[in-house]
């Protein structure tokens, strides 16, 4: 009897990445959510948005990334930078790969380059500013004057900055963006989320004056309509 494959979750992942195969109702969901956004009263020119969420594997990666497409794809005459900010798991630059050999974000906050190292992606509108090389003391990192720097980067060179981050109650990278993004969106995962999880991740944002601009909610099973 021939065995069934096992799929690594990485590999789940990168089947939820927006493709020429992935179904219609997928892209106009993610279109819909581009639109919401766009009714959301943000003053700046560049629009920084974090994605996260309250705990770990509620899908805020594939989420980031989809919408980082989605706006590209949508707006084509729009400049976005997607920033992988996760240098934990690392997971968004190995979905897109660009992990190995690659520079990204760590080595920019830890150098003195004037500008990041970027890499392009399918849509000639869209960077990728990948996670770069790994470190030992992110918080330190993330904490420099550097990000300052980075987010002068951002605001001159493109008008949406889309930016993925590990869990809120999992780490406190997340805060250090409170003061150069112009909101946040938390991912909830159908049938995982924990409220009081949400809640204290909402809390914990809220002390560091961040702004949530909303939910996202992943892996939902919609209810079948009954023929009339």
């Amino acid at each position: 009897m021939k065995k069934n494959k096992t799929v690594s979750p990485l590999e789940l992942s990168m089947a939820r990445i927006i493709s020429e195969n992935t179904p219609s109702e997928v892209v106009e969901a993610y279109r819909a959510l581009y639109t919401n956004l766009m009714y959301i009263p943000i003053g700046s020119e560049c629009k920084k948005l974090v994605i996260s969420s309250a705990s770990h594997g509620e899908g805020k990666t594939v989420t980031a990334i989809n919408l980082a497409y989605t706006v590209a794809s949508t707006s084509k005459e729009a400049r976005v930078l997607f920033i992988d900010a996760n240098m934990r798991d690392r997971e968004a630059s190995k979905l897109l790969s660009l992990v190995e050999g690659v520079e990204g974000l760590s080595d920019f906050l830890s150098g003195d380059a004037k500008a990041p190292t970027l890499s392009s992606s399918v849509y000639p509108n869209l960077d990728i500013l990948p996670v770069g090389s790994p470190v030992s003391n992110v918080t330190a990192m993330l904490s420099s004057g550097r990000m300052a720097d980075l987010f002068g980067y951002c605001n001159s060179n493109y008008d949406y900055v889309i930016i993925d981050t590990p869990s809120v109650n999992g780490y406190s990278d997340p805060v250090f963006f409170s003061n150069h993004a112009d909101g946040y969106i938390l991912v909830c995962k159908a049938d995982k989320s924990d409220l009081h999880q949400v809640h204290d991740a909402v809390e914990a944002l809220g002390k560091v004056d961040a702004r949530v601009l909303g939910f996202i909610l992943t892996d939902a099973t919609l209810p079948k309509v009954a023929n009339k």
